[in-house]
């Protein structure tokens, strides 16, 4: 017997919202590929897993990387 798993889906709205950032920003992420969505019906949902990595890991970890690199040089 499979065992499946239910993840919670966000609308971009919501996730702007819970993020306090505007509704545009998520979709930029999404278009940029650094948030990934899942087709519902016509829209997009953000499942609960992407949610976790924006909020522990952030959405620009390589500019992150890059300022501890150009600090570690000075």
């Amino acid at each position: 017997m499979e065992t499946e798993i239910l993840e919670t889906l966000w609308s971009p709205k919501k996730l702007a919202s819970f993020l306090e950032v505007h509704r545009s920003t998520i979709y930029r992420w999404i278009h940029e590929g650094k948030v990934k969505t899942i087709k519902v019906g016509g829209g997009r949902k953000i499942p609960q897993s992407e949610v976790y990595k924006i909020t522990t890991v952030g959405t620009n970890q390589k500019n992150e990387t890059k300022r501890e690199q150009s600090k570690e040089g000075e």
